[in-house]
């Protein structure tokens, strides 16, 4: 369970996710320079959710997120998820 932010004193106080991503394509090579930064959310108490939009269907999309509390400091990258974008019809995928 993750930590209460409430009760947690040796942290700062979280102020935003960072949402990082990138469109799996044929052809191409996976490396770091794929991941681009694809918005922020502010923070808020858990569980939060956000929703993104302009995907293709079919495709597959990989994301990771990070924290930053209020003096900017980044967090570790989560582990990533992938999902094939089908309508109506998300799946997580390995």
């Amino acid at each position: 369970m993750p930590p209460s932010y409430s009760t947690v004193t040796a942290y700062s106080k979280l102020k935003s996710f960072d949402i990082f991503g990138y469109q799996e394509q044929k052809n191409v090579v996976i490396n770091t320079l794929l991941w681009k930064k694809i918005g922020a959310v502010k923070a808020m108490n858990l569980p939060m959710a956000c929703t993104l939009t302009q995907f293709l269907e079919g495709q597959k999309y990989h994301f990771a997120i990070r924290a930053v509390d209020i003096y900017d400091r980044c967090g570790s990258y989560s582990d990533p998820i992938s999902i094939v974008y089908r309508p109506n019809n998300l799946k997580k995928v390995s």
